[in-house]
């Protein structure tokens, strides 16, 4: 289905105001009709010129006797000149000549939008079908007043962004302006023009907005008033204001709106491959920025483990260091206890040595008991310096040198005599 697509209705008459904002979509029919056929005339920057040649022309029989009792070739000049021909003794049921102003044709411009998918695959040959079915369609939307319609070409062009037809036609009583009202619209956009195109194959989705039978009854109901009561303004009114009601909603695009609504869908497609630009771009800057911070993860990671490590190993060694000190400090207490131990036998003989010898000293006749003695207190001093009573009696023995002499004769050291002999016996070396 296609259902992108729009109409654009222009009426034809021989004023000169083509180019000019025209609310009730009025041009000027050669200015229009050299515009859209083999002229090409106008300033329109979507036509590319060097593509014009590919378009197609499709004249009617009447228009080809016309251009061959003429001898001319078929362009939009040779089109304008045939309507001339035509109400040139042209006279209405009043007998009045064609006014300068009157609806001489109408142009019709079938736009399929380049953006829907339907359209856009279908081929050249398709779409050059499609279009020239546009003419009889279009035809059929005039109802009851159709036989009077003539379409006289039909102008196919495929130089602009997108192919589209351009129709021409006729009225052979000359009344297109009441012709294309609200009931011909609403035929265009979703009764017969639709109908017709579907039979012939080719499936057009309606536009929702159109004008409702209750519609169409009041512009009726108004019309048969403002007849009987011409000099009644606010009849004219209503019925100015219901048909732009309905115009405001009506389907079909006119040409500036096409091409302003194709500018539009341009500027925000551009617009969104920026943005879908910017986002991949900023994507792979995330991207990336991820990658950097897992490489600064891992090496973090990567450092942390090996200081951990490294602590590790350290404390293995202080550990084996500490065992080692340990061990040694184990081993000097050893050998300290080892020579303590040595140095108190050393010590505990020694003494033992020096009790015997006091003991044998006793037991020798007493002048050799004197002089052990002397030399036993003598060696006693030497151990224990602090003791002033040894070391006094070791001068006066020998200064007063009474050996020989009973020991309890010699005060004061009769007394001290006994006081050792009774010491020395308490170490049972007697």
């Amino acid at each position: 289905m296609i259902e992108n697509w729009g109409i654009t209705i222009m009426k034809l008459d021989r004023q000169d105001h083509y180019g000019k904002k025209d609310s009730n979509k009025k041009g000027n029919y050669r200015a229009v009709a050299q515009e859209a056929l083999t002229e090409r005339y106008g300033s329109d920057p979507d036509i590319d010129r060097s593509k014009s040649g590919d378009n197609i022309f499709i004249a009617s029989k009447d228009i080809k006797n016309y251009l061959e009792e003429q001898g001319k070739e078929f362009s939009g000049e040779a089109l304008c000149d045939y309507y001339d021909s035509l109400v040139a003794d042209h006279k209405d049921p009043r007998g009045h000549k064609f006014r300068s102003d009157g609806i001489i044709a109408v142009a019709v411009v079938f736009k399929p939008s380049v953006d829907d998918r339907e359209w856009s695959s279908m081929s050249d040959d398709n779409q050059n079908a499609l279009m020239e079915h546009v003419a009889m369609a279009l035809k059929e939307c005039f109802g009851e007043y159709k036989d009077n319609i003539v379409i006289d070409c039909v102008a196919i062009h495929r130089d602009e962004g997108n192919s589209h037809p351009h129709v021409f036609a006729h009225d052979r009583n000359f009344a297109l302006g009441d012709k294309l009202g609200l009931p011909f619209m609403e035929e265009l956009h979703r009764g017969a023009f639709i109908t017709y195109m579907k039979e012939k194959g080719y499936d057009l989705k309606p536009h929702e907005s159109g004008i409702t039978d209750d519609e169409q009854k009041q512009i009726k109901e108004l019309k048969q008033q403002i007849k009987e009561d011409p000099e009644n303004e606010n009849l004219q009114t209503d019925l100015t204001n219901l048909r732009r009601s309905i115009k405001k909603r009506k389907g079909g695009l006119t040409s500036a709106k096409y091409k302003a609504d194709k500018q539009a869908k341009k500027i925000i497609e551009q617009a969104q491959m920026q943005a879908d630009k910017i986002r991949e771009e900023a994507m792979k800057d995330v991207e990336q920025l991820k990658q950097v911070a897992e490489q600064e993860r891992i090496e973090i990671l990567r450092q942390a483990q090996a200081i951990k490590e490294q602590l590790i190993s350290e404390g293995k060694q202080e550990k084996a260091a500490a065992y080692k000190k340990s061990d040694q400090i184990i081993a000097d207490a050893q050998d300290e206890k080892n020579r303590l131990i040595s140095e108190g036998r050393q010590e505990k003989e020694k003494l033992i040595s020096e009790g015997k010898q006091v003991r044998n000293a006793f037991k020798t006749k007493p002048s050799d008991k004197f002089r052990k003695i002397i030399n036993l207190l003598g060696a006693i001093k030497d151990n224990h310096p602090t003791d002033k009573q040894l070391s006094d009696l070791s001068r006066d023995l020998e200064n007063q040198n009474f050996i020989g002499q009973p020991i309890n004769q010699h005060e004061p050291y009769a007394e001290y005599y006994e006081q050792m002999r009774m010491e020395l016996s308490t170490t049972h070396l007697y």
